[in-house]
C-alpha cells in the first residue's frame, strides 16, 4: 500500500501533504472508524469523530481545519464549520482567527461546601495564584454595597479590583468592597490572598452567601481575560460574614466560563445548612438576604468559609 495516512473515508493521503501538522496516531491512523449512524447529519458525524479523540490530546494541540475536514469527509466547508462551532460552543476547542482551531484548556472546577480563597484553592490544585492590582482606593459605596455591608447612606468604603491568575493564565476579574474600618489593608501586599490580609486585621471569614449569574465580556474585560469579545462569563456575587454575623466583604467576581466552573449538588427537600438564622428560625438578616435573592430570580448557594 502507498505510504500515507488512512483517512476516515478509507482514502489515503500522501505523506507530507496537508496532514503533516496532525500525527496519524492522533487523528487519522488505521484504528479510526467513522461510520455514519442512522439519521445522523454529516456535521454530527464529524463532531462525534472529533469528540472521541479530544480527551487524548493536550490543551493547545491543533485540531484539523475546516478545509481539511471538508476534504477528507467529502463535505462542504460549511458542514465542517458547523461541527467545529458546536465543539467551540461547549468550550472543548478554541478557534483563533488566522491561526486555526486548538484543544481548549480544561476548566478548573470548584465544588460547593468549603469556599477557599482563590489563592488557597489554586495552591491545593498545584497551581500558582497571582494577581494584577487594577484598583485600590476609598470610594463612595454603591447602593448594592450599602445594602450588602449594612452601611449608612453616604458611607465610604474600600474598593479593591484585581485580575486573578492561575499559573499566569487570567481566570477572573474580582472587585472586593470592604467597610472603611478595613482601610489599613490598602497598605498591605494585595497580590496574594486578600483574606490573609484581612485576618491579620482581625476580620476572619466565617460564612459566605453567593449568587451566581452569567453575562458576556465587555471589550475591556475581554482584553484583561485574554478571551474573545462577548465570551461568556460566570458572575459570582458574594457577601462574607465573620462569626459575629457581621458582613465585612461584598465581592463580585467575573470568571472566564471556559476556564472556571462552579459545581453544585442539591438534595430534594433538604434544609439549607450553615445559616444560623435559618437554624434559629428567626429569619432576620440572613433571611432578608435570601428573600432578596429569591425576588431577584438569582441562584443562591450557602457555603462555609469565605474566599477571596
Amino acid at each position: 500500500m502507498a505510504h500515507g495516512v488512512l483517512l476516515p473515508t478509507g482514502r489515503v493521503a500522501a505523506a507530507g501533504a496537508c496532514w503533516s501538522a496532525y500525527p496519524p496516531a492522533r487523528w487519522f491512523g488505521r484504528q479510526v472508524t467513522a461510520t455514519r449512524l442512522p439519521s445522523e447529519a454529516q456535521y454530527q458525524l464529524i463532531e462525534r469523530w472529533l469528540r472521541q479523540r479530544l480527551p487524548g490530546l493536550a490543551p493547545g494541540d491543533p485540531v484539523p481545519s475546516e478545509f481539511q475536514l471538508a476534504e477528507q469527509f467529502g463535505v462542504s466547508r460549511m458542514t465542517a464549520r458547523q461541527a467545529l462551532q458546536n465543539l467551540a460552543a461547549e468550550g472543548l476547542v478554541r478557534r483563533q482567527r488566522g491561526h486555526g482551531t486548538f484543544v481548549a484548556p480544561r476548566p478548573v472546577h470548584r465544588r460547593e461546601g468549603a469556599l477557599l480563597s482563590f489563592t488557597e484553592d489554586m495552591r491545593r490544585r498545584g497551581m500558582k495564584a497571582s494577581s494584577v492590582l487594577l484598583e485600590a482606593s476609598l470610594v463612595a459605596a454603591t447602593t448594592a454595597d450599602l445594602e450588602a455591608l449594612q452601611l449608612e447612606v453616604g458611607a465610604r468604603c474600600v474598593a479593591i479590583r484585581r485580575l486573578r491568575l492561575a499559573d499566569g493564565v487570567p481566570m477572573a476579574i474580582e472587585r472586593a468592597v470592604l467597610p472603611v474600618e478595613c482601610a489599613p489593608v490598602l497598605g498591605m501586599e494585595l497580590e496574594g490572598s486578600l483574606h490573609e490580609a484581612l485576618t491579620r486585621l482581625g476580620r476572619v471569614p466565617y460564612l459566605a452567601h453567593s449568587w451566581i449569574s452569567a453575562t458576556v465580556a465587555s471589550t475591556a474585560e475581554s482584553q484583561l481575560l485574554e478571551v474573545g469579545r462577548r465570551t461568556a462569563l460566570v458572575v459570582e456575587r458574594r457577601i462574607i460574614y465573620d462569626r459575629a454575623r457581621s458582613a465585612f466583604e461584598h465581592t463580585e467576581t467575573r470568571y472566564a466560563a471556559e476556564r472556571y466552573v462552579i459545581d453544585a449538588v442539591f438534595a430534594v427537600g433538604a434544609e439549607p445548612d450553615g445559616d444560623p438564622a435559618a437554624a434559629r428560625g428567626d429569619g432576620r438578616e440572613w433571611g432578608a438576604h435570601k428573600r432578596n435573592t429569591a425576588s431577584a430570580g438569582a441562584f443562591s448557594l450557602h457555603r462555609g468559609e469565605g474566599g477571596g
